[in-house]
């Protein structure tokens, strides 16, 4: 098989299994998020899960409490989606917000990770790839976007 056959080979594997991995993925949040919410933090501070744009992206909210000025409440959003394109891959947008009961919201912080999906056309095994260069499972790519959210 020549360098042609196998990039057309790795594009059709990638395209057949990115489905099958953003559903991994978005199970994968809704079992965390259960999971957190089964905590201490988690029954002060409950997350919530919902899936948006054709079940393309999943948000998940939380709101943690007083900020430290003890007048603002802080509230998380994440976004996770699923995009297609000249690659695939997984968008997770991390906002931080800042609110008080009659005030507009103010944006405290925002992050962006992205985890490129790729694979092995000779195992046709398939994966996520962190900015880190970690491969990394559908579970492992959720879980290490909310652990750093919602801890």
């Amino acid at each position: 098989m020549n360098a042609f056959e196998r990039a057309q080979n790795k594009a059709e594997l990638l395209r057949r299994e990115f489905l099958p991995t953003w559903t991994a993925v978005r199970s994968a949040v809704e079992d965390l998020v259960g999971s957190y919410n089964r905590t201490t933090n988690g029954q002060r501070f409950p997350a919530t899960v919902r899936s948006q744009a054709g079940d393309r992206a999943v948000i998940i909210s939380c709101v943690k409490g007083l900020a430290t000025d003890a007048f603002n409440n802080v509230t998380i959003a994440i976004k996770v989606s699923a995009l297609e394109g000249e690659y695939y891959e997984i968008l997770v947008v991390t906002e931080t917000w800042l609110s008080r009961q009659g005030h507009e919201l103010l944006q405290e912080s925002t992050s962006t990770d992205k985890f490129i999906f790729d694979g092995d056309i000779e195992t046709q095994q398939v994966w996520l790839v962190s900015s880190s260069d970690r491969r990394l499972s559908a579970f492992q790519c959720a879980e290490l976007f909310l652990v750093a959210a919602l801890s």
